[in-house]
């Protein structure tokens, strides 16, 4: 026999999910500023989160075939990711302006990365 039960968090849940999330986005802001170095800034973003234990994942957005991957729920997250990417004026080390809602879950991210077609970079 099989007994299955969903279970709904509690708004103090919801509530400490976001409170959390934008904590942390705070923390790293503070803690980034003061960092030399666009990849400077992406190590330490990675180390914060860690740190944090959250999951740190890397994904792609091309150009040539603007989406996300990644496994997002919403089509407001993968749209504040491809914003960040594909800004005017973005560049390495840029941060998202506020955590981003995805489902049951807090997204916050950094560029960490950008390849212009043609051109070879030995920074990372």
């Amino acid at each position: 026999a099989v007994v299955q039960r969903v279970l709904n968090p509690s708004m103090e849940t919801i509530n400490n999910a976001e409170t959390s999330a934008y904590e942390l986005l705070d923390n790293m802001y503070t803690r980034m500023s003061g960092v030399k170095g666009k990849y400077r800034k992406v190590v330490k973003f990675d180390t914060l989160a860690k740190r944090s234990d959250m999951i740190v994942r890397s994904m792609t957005i091309s150009e040539n075939e603007p989406k996300v991957s990644g496994g997002f729920t919403s089509e407001f997250a993968e749209n504040e990711l491809f914003r960040l990417a594909f800004e005017e004026g973005a560049e390495v080390g840029d941060l998202v302006q506020s955590p981003i809602k995805d489902g049951d879950r807090w997204v916050v991210a950094v560029l960490a990365d950008i390849k212009v077609k043609g051109e070879t970079t030995f920074e990372n």
